[in-house]
This record gives C-alpha cells, structure tokens and sequence, in this order.
C-alpha cells in the first residue's frame, strides 16, 4: 500500500521506492531528469557520472525525499533550474557547484587536493551551469582546491554535509544556504 499525497498539481508516492547503486560504472546521458527516483538514492560505491540535463526544467539529480553518499564517486552535471545536490546527511562530503555561465564540452572543471594531486577532471557532452560532486578522496577536514579551465577558482574545506559555491573564472564565492562550510574567497 502506498500514501499518495497530491503535490504540486499531480501525484507524488511518498516513500516509493529506493535506487541503489553499489559499485560499477553508470553513465547517463539525460534530456530530462538523470539519475531519478520518486523516493530516495542511495549510493556506496562505484563510479557514477550524469551529463545533462541543458534544460532547467529537470535535475541531473532528481529525488523525492533523500540522497546518501557513502562510497564511490558522483557527479551530475546539468542546467540549475531544479538542481539538486548529493545529501546533507551523506556521510561523505560533497560539492555543489554553480557556474557564473554557461560550460559547455570545450570546458573542463576539476578538484585536487591540499598537495595539488588530481582527485576529478570533468569535461562535460553537452551545455550546463551546475554540477554536484561527492568523491571517495573527499576527507572530512582536508582542502579541495576547484579549477575552471585551468585557472584556480579556489579553496574549498571540507566538512560534513554538502558546500554550495558559484564558481567563475578566477573565483570561487560561497552560495546561499552552504551548510557552514570553509571557504577561501580569494582563490588561494
């Protein structure tokens, strides 16, 4: 039996169902919503990459009432419009990202550590403005520096929960609602 409650003029099924992934390789490719479910994600492992959506109107990441992340590596690239990041209450840090403009395949946004090793290059198939991020590399303490094209943007420290920031060209500044986490506003 399901509790349906109406939402937003159609149906939403409160507590339907859970999208698990464990391990593997998954690459979306997505026109609407990418990696979706109408209840919870939850994610342990593996490799999981969603290029897409270009339109606000539907989420890289699109759940109903959670996302966990406790292994693996996510990222979900897509327009703004209906973003949704990878959980507050993952156990594993996590980034939301926001582009001053638009990326588009030529573009390529990636995260070192504090000692300037790569942890992601992200080079994406089609146009976008945000990207939610959560890798097995990303320590609760430690800094993440993010780079747009190459050019620093800037320090990130990570904590529990997701951090929200707006990235541009030689900038990095921390978004509405960032959970109170470090960031270095100078990109450096």
């Amino acid at each position: 039996m399901t509790n349906r409650q109406a939402f937003g003029g159609g149906m939403s099924e409160e507590g339907y169902g859970t999208l698990i992934i464990n391990g593997g390789t998954i690459t979306i490719d997505a026109d609407g919503d990418g990696l979706d479910s109408n209840g919870t994600i939850e994610i342990t492992g593996g490799y999981t990459i969603v290029y897409g959506p270009s339109d606000s109107a539907n989420g890289a990441l699109d759940y109903g009432s959670s996302c966990t992340v406790s292994g693996g590596t996510v990222v979900a690239a897509g327009a703004s419009g209906m973003s949704q990041d990878t959980g507050d209450s993952s156990p594993q840090p996590g980034l939301m990202l926001y582009f001053s403009g638009t990326l588009s395949s030529s573009d390529v946004v990636s995260i070192t550590d504090s000692d300037g090793n790569e942890i992601l290059s992200f080079t994406g198939t089609k146009s976008y403005n945000s990207m939610a991020v959560s890798c097995e590399e990303f320590v609760e303490g430690e800094t993440v520096s993010v780079y747009l094209n190459g050019e620093k943007s800037g320090d990130i420290e990570l904590t529990s929960g997701v951090y929200s920031a707006t990235v541009s060209s030689g900038s990095l500044s921390e978004s509405s609602g960032g959970g109170g986490m470090g960031c270095d506003m100078n990109g450096g």
